[in-house]
């Protein structure tokens, strides 16, 4: 069995998916995509499909939330598949997934490069005191190129980065959530960007006077 952690945005997963289907040698109809929440009966439904005996390959992609349940049931998969199974789960944030689901994971991280960022050394010259307190969040929205989809690597970034605090990761992971849930309404509806940040940071920074 072979399990990968893909965090990164679609597009480059989708490079990332037809690489590895052609290095594994992996044919379009051995593959299954699971694009919709992955409840527990969709976890029981995949892990029926694999009691039966498989010749060739088998590689399930998870492309979408999944339950805790479900990530109960998908780790008894991991740990009793053959080697013929492949599993690979795609996310924004990889604390979404049980420990112990990328415990038997291989990680692969892929951070945005045309952000003015190159790494989190950045971020840390900011001030941070426990929480992530800039000046002010327009700060952050600077740094990404006031673009909204580019503050959620950077904040993987801290999340990912054996520098930060626990505190720095806690609220970092806080601002991805919100923004994961935000960020479509900017660029469904033509909503300004300050404004969602507004939203998300403003408690979280000193007030300007």
């Amino acid at each position: 069995m072979a399990s990968v952690i893909f965090v990164g945005n679609k597009v480059d997963f989708d490079t990332f998916l037809d690489d590895y289907k052609v290095e594994k040698q992996i044919r379009a109809f051995e593959v299954d995509i699971y694009d919709e929440k992955v409840t527990i009966a969709v976890a029981r439904e995949i892990k029926r499909s694999l009691s039966y005996v498989i010749s060739g390959n088998k590689l399930l992609v998870i492309n979408s939330e999944v339950t805790l349940e479900a990530q109960n049931a998908l780790l008894k998969c991991l740990e009793e598949s053959s080697e013929n199974v492949h599993f690979i789960f795609c996310t924004q944030l990889v604390d979404d997934l049980l420990p112990t689901i990328q415990s038997r994971s291989k990680m692969v991280v892929k951070r945005t490069n045309n952000l003015k960022v190159n790494n989190l050394d950045n971020l840390q010259d900011q001030s941070f005191k426990g929480n992530i307190n800039f000046e002010n969040y327009e700060d952050l929205l600077s740094l990404a190129n006031n673009d909204l989809k580019n503050v959620i690597p950077i904040l993987r970034e801290i999340m990912l980065s054996h520098d930060s605090t626990h505190e720095q990761k806690d609220i970092s992971y806080t601002f991805c959530k919100q923004l994961l849930r935000l960020v479509p309404l900017v660029e469904n509806n033509n909503v300004s960007p300050t404004a969602i940040a507004d939203i998300i940071f403003a408690p979280y920074f000193p007030i300007d006077n």
